[in-house]
This record gives C-alpha cells, sequence and structure tokens, in this order.
C-alpha cells in the first residue's frame, strides 16, 4: 500500500482545518438536547468537563482574534465609506491642482485648435480638394469636449456618489432631506466656477 505524499497530507489538513474554523465562526451556539444518562454521566463527565475546558481557551482566543479583526475592519471599512463617498466633493474641492491643470490643458489645447483652423483656412485658400473642409467637424467635435470636459467628468462623479448615497442614507430619518441638501452643496462645490 502506498504511503500518501505529503502534499495530499497538506491538503486534508487545510481542508480540516477549515472545516473547524467554519464550524467555530458560524456554528457557535447550536446546542442539542439529550438525555442524560447517570451512568455515562458519572463515567465520562468529569473527563468530558476537563475536555471542554481545554478546548474552550483556545477557542475563546480564536473567536476574540477574529472578532477584532472583523471589528477593525468594520471601523476601516466606515472611514472609507465616508472618505469615498460621503465627503468626496469636499476632497476633491481642496485640491485645487485638478482645475489649475485642467485650465491650463484647455488653455493649451484650445491655442493649438486655433492654430488648426487657421492652418485649415489657408489650406481652403491655396487648394481645391475638400480635405480641408473635412477637417473642421472633428476639430469641433473635439473643443466641445476638452472645453466641457472637466463638467463631464464632475457631473458623471456626481451620479456615481449619489447612488451608493440613497444606499448609506436610507435607513435614517429625513434622510431625503438630508441627500438634497447633500446634492446641492456638492454641486455647488463641484461645478462652481469652471
Amino acid at each position: 500500500m502506498k504511503r500518501p505524499s505529503k502534499k495530499t497530507w497538506v491538503r486534508c489538513a487545510s481542508v480540516g482545518l477549515i472545516v473547524v474554523l467554519f464550524g467555530i465562526i458560524f456554528l457557535p451556539h447550536i446546542s442539542h438536547a439529550a438525555v442524560e444518562n447517570e451512568l455515562l454521566s458519572g463515567l465520562f463527565g468529569g473527563i468530558l468537563d476537563f475536555v471542554v475546558q481545554i478546548l474552550i481557551i483556545p477557542l475563546v482566543v480564536v473567536t476574540s482574534i477574529i472578532m477584532a479583526f472583523l471589528g477593525l475592519s468594520g471601523i476601516i471599512l466606515d472611514y472609507a465609506i465616508k472618505y469615498s463617498v460621503t465627503d468626496l466633493t469636499k476632497n476633491i474641492a481642496n485640491i485645487p491642482g485638478i482645475s489649475t491643470t485642467w485650465k491650463l490643458i484647455r488653455d493649451l489645447c484650445n491655442m493649438s485648435f486655433i492654430f488648426v483652423l487657421v492652418y485649415n483656412g489657408i489650406m481652403t485658400i491655396f487648394t481645391s480638394d475638400n480635405k480641408a473642409k473635412k477637417i473642421i467637424v472633428p476639430v469641433i467635435i473635439a473643443v466641445l469636449l476638452i472645453n466641457f470636459s472637466l463638467f463631464l467628468l464632475k457631473s458623471s462623479l456626481m451620479l456615481q456618489i449619489l447612488s451608493p448615497l440613497v444606499f448609506i442614507t436610507s435607513y435614517t430619518k429625513r434622510a431625503w432631506e438630508r441627500l438634497v441638501q447633500w446634492l446641492v452643496a456638492s454641486t455647488s462645490v463641484l461645478l462652481g466656477p469652471l
């Protein structure tokens, strides 16, 4: 008979550990009714109590560690939701580099569009082909997209923030009033002066 490999033992031990941890985490409060037999309780009662007391100590330690980890995870999740959903408009408004950089790039692109249109006008005057006329429509579309890109970005950001905020505030009193107040305040912060 062939002996199981080390890999097989590791797999079996891993599965056993997962089953035990599942039982510890998800089934800690299950109790079963049993008929007490005086003979069995007299013979094995002291031994069973001793074994149970020895097993409870590590289980309580493991459960306490898991509870502490889950509590810390909950605190981190609360902070992450507050920072990334509730206070996102304030956090973005406090970064002046976004608007400044966008204005710089917008102005450089507008200058290059002017040069492209001037070049297109000169090409229209001196050539007889229709290539110069085909350039105007994509250039105008690009100008509109670049000039309204910050507004479109902030509008899509507002919609992305609004959907989780509905769920976050849905369980509180006057949630819709707070949601509307937040929406008005965020809109004025995000879509303020461009």
